[in-house]
């Protein structure tokens, strides 16, 4: 019963992380892969991603860059974004300052 519950809430929680990034950065690319808890996030041309991750932790919002993963260091720009521990409401909140950290970050 906890495994079927945790899998109908993880999904929910992988919803609404996608429905966040279509709803404010709808030029974004979501890996299309479905598993685990995490979402790995190609960004735009023009969005330097680790200065992304600093504006981005300056809004009080973690992320990881998918350079950080990289073996070879040889990876376009993109992030890794984790829901599991996430309830949707925060979700939402999180990509909207996301959202702003990138506006700011391509603007400026």
């Amino acid at each position: 019963r906890h495994l079927r519950r945790m899998r109908s809430r993880y999904s929910a929680r992988r919803r609404a992380l996608l429905a966040a990034l279509e709803r404010e950065l709808p030029g974004w690319q979501p890996s299309p892969a479905g598993g685990g808890l995490h979402l790995m996030v190609g960004l735009p041309d023009g969005l330097d991603e680790p200065r992304l991750i600093a504006s981005a932790a300056r809004a009080r919002v973690g992320i990881e860059g998918l350079s950080l993963h990289s073996y070879t260091g040889d990876c376009a720009p993109g992030l890794v974004l984790g829901y599991g521990f996430m309830a949707e409401p925060a979700i939402q909140r999180g990509v909207e300052l996301l959202a702003s950290a990138a506006h700011d970050e391509s603007s400026g």
